[in-house]
């Protein structure tokens, strides 16, 4: 759980979503909050330093699963090795063999374990690795934010939003900070920002019909007679 506090400015990075709608709840009941959005993958997917880090963590984690396919080569080699000469060999050769087996099953389990395993070294490399990126994009956010005059940004990457007004899409301007090409980015945010304006005047210019609401009738006045139409069965047919 990571909340990062500038200025009055508020960005919940990792907080659970029921955490963040108290957060937002709170700055709503003010009358004053205003509300942005990013996109956190759009963001990594585009900057340098990020795509950088994922090729490096990668790579070793490349590195770990050759490893582990190297033993589990060995492995297999030598199950196939102990099947064939079982019956040949003696007590003592087939019980060294079994034992180096499970020695080498035990040592292919440990190092899966050491590097994969929730906590080992894949998690320990992702966090030293994007810890210095992560830093540069939620400053950027920060700077972003306080310039913009926002009290609270959301990721729309951990928790989708059913609808944000590209308006206060903030990740071009996040992008933008953070030295990125953006031409791509912000035509198309422009074509969105148009298209929803397009949307709201053709919307608003079609008003539904309403009926009037029927008058009660007073106690004791009889209620107004109602037209009948006849239905189209009782409809006269034209000649």
């Amino acid at each position: 759980m990571r909340v990062l506090q500038a200025g009055s400015v508020l960005l919940l990075a990792a907080l659970p979503l029921w955490g963040q709608l108290k957060q937002l709840e709170q700055l709503f009941t003010t009358g004053t909050a205003r509300v942005g959005f990013i996109s956190s993958e759009e963001i990594r997917k585009r900057f340098p330093e990020a795509q950088q880090a994922e090729q490096r963590l990668r790579s070793l984690a490349d590195d770990w699963q050759r490893t582990l396919e190297e033993m589990g080569t060995q492995i297999t080699r030598l199950e196939e090795e102990i099947r064939k000469h079982r019956l040949i060999w003696t007590d003592e050769e087939r019980r060294q063999k079994e034992t180096e087996l499970e020695r080498l099953r035990q040592q292919r389990e440990a190092f899966f374990r050491a590097c994969f395993a929730p906590g080992g070294r894949y998690d320990s490399a992702a966090a030293a690795i994007y810890r210095p990126v992560e830093a540069k994009i939620y400053a950027a956010v920060q700077d972003v934010a306080l310039a913009e005059g926002y009290d609270f940004v959301w990721d729309k990457s951990r928790h989708p939003l059913v609808f944000a007004n590209p308006r206060f899409d903030l990740t071009v301007k996040v992008l933008k900070r953070l030295g990125v090409e953006t031409k791509e980015l912000e035509a198309q945010q422009q074509q969105q920002i148009e298209q929803l304006e397009r949307q709201r005047k053709e919307g608003g210019s079609e008003e539904p019909r309403r009926r009037a609401p029927r008058r009660r009738p007073a106690p004791g006045e009889q209620p107004p007679e109602q037209e009948e139409h006849p239905t189209e069965g009782e409809r006269p047919i034209p000649r």
